[in-house]
């Protein structure tokens, strides 16, 4: 009994987008950037009875195929590394008359039926939302985010701006009691790999740099002290 809800569980997180019903319904924002993903809108994926509540990104561009393997490579590895990412992301193939290639539209798992409204992280690539924390109200968050960048730069992936984060409240926000935040990555358009040293290193130093820009000094410094505890061939 134990081992069919195990099966269950698997199947309800990963539909089959080719053989579902995908109904989209309301439009929830677009990128900044106009050469990535831009639109997003709440889809409904019906496969053999079971309703996924889903997100649809569609590219600003059709994206070939090759770009679409790389955002789901990435997606796969980050998720392997056991850093906080939806449960699913699936790619959408579709035929589109006239046009010399097809449009790809990712879909993926809609995280805010399961954490609440979700904050971005950015405005145009810089992570302005990185000065909202503070060293005594959010120092677990702090500590995570410091672990994941270090867990990447360590398998040798770099994000080429820090926009990938984004943020739910957690705990309690009401009077007095204010929260702290949660992270969690939905975004994977934006990273590489990088196996020459040099330019891993050159790379990962320019993403220490945007953060600590965007950080009190104080939270900058925690957050440094975390990363260098997990980043391995640091001087």
């Amino acid at each position: 009994m134990k081992y069919h809800y195990l099966i269950m569980t698997r199947q309800y997180r990963s539909p089959q987008i080719k053989r579902s019903q995908i109904n989209k319904g309301q439009f929830i924002g677009k990128g900044q950037h106009p050469t990535t993903f831009r639109r997003v809108y709440a889809t409904e994926v019906y496969e053999s009875g079971r309703k996924f509540q889903t997100v649809c990104k569609t590219p600003g561009f059709f994206f070939g195929p090759s770009e679409t393997s790389r955002i789901i490579q990435n997606y796969r590895k980050i998720k392997m590394l056991g850093l906080p990412v939806p449960a699913f992301v699936r790619s959408l193939r579709e035929e589109v008359e006239g046009a010399d290639v097809p449009k790809i539209s990712l879909i993926a798992e809609d995280v805010r039926k399961r954490v609440g409204k979700i904050y971005d992280c950015h405005k145009d690539g810089a992570p302005v939302f990185l000065q909202k924390l503070r060293v005594k109200k959010d120092p677990q968050l702090i500590k995570a985010l410091a672990q994941d960048l270090a867990t990447l730069h360590n398998n040798d992936i770099i994000p080429f701006e820090i926009d990938f984060w984004h943020f739910y409240k957690i705990g309690k926000w009401r009077f007095w009691k204010r929260g702290t935040w949660e992270r969690i990555i939905v975004d994977f358009n934006k990273f590489s790999r990088f196996k020459a040293k040099t330019d891993l290193s050159e790379m990962a130093e320019a993403n220490l740099k945007v953060i600590s820009h965007y950080m009190r000094a104080d939270v900058w410094k925690k957050f440094h002290e975390e990363y260098l505890k997990i980043r391995s061939d640091v001087n």
